[in-house]
């Protein structure tokens, strides 16, 4: 017999021994599995090693054969990357480790480029070599100053409409290195809010700093009186101011000069006015006059129209209104009643002066059973008296709070 060959197949799986005779053609073959062992285990970068073992033959003289086969490296398998910058943002470092072996890093530092935007911050820019790390970017505000300790003031202000409140410009001074600088409006600050600034008295303005300040500062402003003539002294005070906080009344000629007249009777045309606004200036368009005495033109024509419109004044049997005159407290309480949509009426409390005689008296009486009118503290109405000016405000802010206005 010549010398024993073997021929692995071609996935180690088997292998086949086989010998000739020198003689003759005589020849002796036999196939046997074999096994795999990893000897050595690759890693991301060192090739791993396997050993194929075959089973023995049964033929002796056919030996147990064995064979070694690489085994690729793995290669990485990189994690996402990670990006540090330094703190003056010159640099940023990107780094990345594999998840297989955390040993296994590639770090990479670039130098950032920096560029200033409008609003004044810079933003820093790095670009990496490394085509795993993605550009990165950073923004860093502009340096900014506080406000915190700005001198906050607003001039003295008249009250406003409840609907626009008083809200004065205020002025910020900021003392900056020793230099006081004075700020600007919707440049360097911008307006937070006011506080207690609907009635007259001490009012708190809040501002922000914005641009190139921060931070919150306040101060104090003075709403004023809207009349010069009406103080807290005055009779019915907080209902004139609240009738000037509705846009009831406006009062005569211009702040700080204005007069409300709080003592001054109530002239019929005035009060037309004041209960068409009180109704809420409802949509109206005056045709020709109802009354020989008020003519196209004439002060607060389309409100006593519109009196007349809404059957609240049918004026007097001469068919004239009598716009100048003053009106008296009976024949208010009839146009108060009628304003308020003429509701049942209940008995309440009454006067001494008021009869079943007297001018409206189940309209006084209305009155008294809602509290919008109290009388005298003798126990009197003065259904003849004049109305002044100071005794409307309440009588038309109690029906306002009370909800007797109608829809209109």
């Amino acid at each position: 017999w010549g010398e024993p060959t073997y021929a692995w197949a071609g996935d180690n799986s088997t292998v086949t021994a086989t010998r000739g005779c020198r003689n003759c053609d005589a020849k002796e073959a036999e196939t046997v599995e074999a096994t795999r062992d990893v000897t050595a285990e690759p890693t991301c970068e060192v090739e791993g090693e396997a050993t194929w073992t075959s089973a023995d033959f049964e033929n002796e003289a056919f030996e147990k054969q064995a064979k070694t086969e690489a085994i690729d490296p793995l290669g990485h398998d990189w994690g996402e990357p990670t990006y540090t910058w330094s703190d003056d943002l010159s640099t940023c470092t990107a780094e990345r480790a594999c998840k297989r072996d955390g040993s296994h890093r590639e770090t990479e530092a670039a130098a950032a480029t920096s560029t200033v935007a409008e609003d004044g911050s810079t933003v820093y820019a790095a670009e990496f070599e490394n085509a795993a790390f993605e550009r990165q970017t950073q923004t860093k505000a502009p340096s900014r100053t506080s406000i915190a300790t700005a001198d906050v003031t607003a001039e003295k202000t008249p009250m406003g409409l409840f609907s626009d409140p008083a809200r004065p410009e205020p002025k910020v001074v900021l003392v900056v290195d020793g230099e006081e600088r004075e700020l600007v409006l919707d440049k360097d600050f911008e307006v937070v809010g006011y506080e207690d600034n609907l009635y007259p008295g001490e009012a708190t303005v809040t501002v922000r700093g914005i641009g190139g300040y921060v931070d919150e500062a306040s101060g104090t402003f003075t709403v004023d009186e809207p009349f010069c003539d009406v103080k807290k002294s005055t009779y019915h005070y907080e209902d004139i101011l609240w009738m000037y906080g509705q846009g009831i009344t406006k009062g005569w000629g211009a702040y700080p000069n204005c007069e409300y007249r709080p003592m001054k009777d109530i002239a019929r045309a005035d009060m037309a006015a004041f209960l068409y606004r009180l109704a809420g200036s409802p949509a109206f368009e005056p045709g020709s006059s109802s009354f020989k005495d008020v003519k196209a033109g004439s002060a607060h024509y389309k409100e006593i129209m519109w009196l007349a419109s809404a059957r609240i004044s049918a004026g007097f049997p001469d068919r004239t209104f009598r716009p100048n005159a003053s009106i008296v407290r009976c024949d208010m309480a009839a146009f108060l009643y009628r304003l308020a949509g003429k509701p049942a009426i209940t008995s309440g409390a009454s006067f001494s002066d008021v009869t079943a005689k007297t001018d409206h008296a189940d309209e006084i009486m209305w009155l008294a059973s809602t509290g919008v009118s109290t009388g005298y503290p003798d126990g009197t109405f003065g259904p003849y008296k004049s109305v002044a000016r100071c005794d409307m405000a309440a009588f038309l802010h109690r029906m306002y709070d009370k909800g007797l206005v109608a829809e209109w």
